[in-house]
């Protein structure tokens, strides 16, 4: 069985083995969409025959031939290792999803399916559902189809187009749902939403454009009589930092969203603070005064910091690993994103309806500009013998804005 090697390699091993050696099916080193045409060089035990290529491989001694023969059997036997590892952590990924739906169905059920008839919020409910169980039928077709070893031609055609379309579904749909968190917060000012449109656009062009040509680029055969099982693909002629087109546009984008997210963090630490800067003073009175915004930063950490993070460990995996253990990061990342978003919103929507104890003067059909003036009134500033002091204003609107997030749910 022959791998899918460089074509001086290649010839060399087809040289050693003999020209019957075309005839076997040939070995590929992916069993997942394989972004690094690294992942398909050979083993270093190769490398003593390179030296002797082109000329005298024909007269090469008995024993050349049963170490090149020897070679290759155990290069078959690193890639079955490396499939069966691969396939074991999307088993894992798979648990570790259907595990969390289970352990998040009773408070599911409060939050988005006993309030999903309502007009208010269904914009938002939807979406989780699609991130939640889409999310779950996704990894358990990525197990079936990286164990499978009958699989027609067919299948892997369509197979890799589907795994990008997959990955870009699974981890942009929960930006949208943290995105419109974002927006809610900045009153849905034009230029924040304008900015936050072209990101999510860029993300999505780059994410599908660099996969469906990395994918256009090779040749995918089926699983055929190996023993590798999964769909597989040739090496491409497309150097290995094309593929930074796909995730380095989605990892600025995610930065820019966690520091709008920190610009009104920090200012509303600033506005509750009499000298208008952050302390841990005006830290403990926004989780007293203004726990929604609490709640919408401590979210937008975890989520923001555990999606770069695994974005750029997904980067490393690509560049500094080979064969099926390329993609190991695909199923963690399929994994990770709708966990994390689906109880980022199961949180926020437990505690608006079920914790937060609603304001008598604030309703959800309450316009902004009356909210802002509720809290202006609700929170004057005091009088005392050196006049007023100045931080009631800012407070005002500092919690205009967070009183925003508390209709987020039922608005969207």
């Amino acid at each position: 069985m022959i791998p899918d090697l460089p074509f001086d390699m290649r010839g060399i091993v087809m040289a050693v083995l003999g020209k019957d050696a075309l005839t076997r099916p040939p070995t590929r080193t992916s069993s997942s969409f394989c972004p690094n045409p690294a992942c398909t060089r050979p083993r270093s035990r190769f490398l003593h025959l390179a030296g002797k290529h082109p000329s005298g491989m024909d007269h090469l001694g008995h024993e050349e031939r049963q170490g090149a023969q020897l070679a290759v059997e155990q290069l078959d036997l690193q890639l079955i290792r490396d499939s069966h590892l691969l396939n074991l952590v999307s088993v894992a990924a798979l648990t570790w999803v259907v595990y969390d739906l289970i352990l998040c169905f009773a408070k599911e059920i409060s939050v988005i399916w006993d309030r999903w008839n309502k007009p208010r919020g269904r914009h938002s409910r939807r979406i989780y559902v699609v991130v939640r169980y889409a999310s779950v039928l996704n990894l358990a077709w990525f197990v079936s189809v990286n164990m499978s070893t009958k699989l027609s031609i067919n299948v892997c055609n369509v197979w890799y187009y589907v795994v990008v379309l997959n990955t870009a579904v699974v981890t942009l749909l929960p930006d949208i749902m943290m995105l419109i968190r974002i927006n809610a917060v900045y009153d849905w000012t034009p230029s924040y939403m304008l900015l936050t449109v072209i990101l999510f656009s860029i993300q999505l062009t780059t994410s599908l454009g660099t996969g469906f040509v990395y994918i256009s680029s090779s040749t995918i055969i089926p699983p055929g009589d190996s023993h590798i099982p999964g769909c597989r693909i040739t090496t491409t002629s497309l150097p290995p930092v094309f593929t930074l087109g796909a995730w380095i546009p989605s990892i600025v984008a995610q930065c820019i969203y966690f520091v709008l997210m920190l610009k009104t963090f920090f200012s509303v630490l600033c506005n509750l603070d009499a000298n208008g800067r952050p302390s841990w003073k005006s830290l403990r009175e926004m989780r007293t005064l203004i726990p929604t915004m609490n709640i919408f930063a401590r979210h937008g950490f975890i989520y923001f910091l555990l999606a770069i993070a695994a974005k750029i460990a997904n980067i490393l995996i690509l560049f500094f690993l080979t064969g099926p253990l390329h993609g190991i990061g695909i199923p963690f990342i399929m994994a990770l994103y709708p966990i994390m978003v689906t109880r980022l919103k199961l949180s926020l929507g437990e505690f608006l309806h079920f914790i937060k104890p609603p304001s008598p003067l604030i309703t959800p059909s309450t316009s902004s500009r009356t909210i802002s003036m509720v809290h202006s009134f609700a929170a004057p500033s005091p009088h005392f013998e050196n006049g007023p002091i100045t931080f009631a204003p800012r407070a005002s609107l500092t919690l205009s804005r967070a009183s925003r997030l508390d209709f987020i749910d039922s608005e969207f």
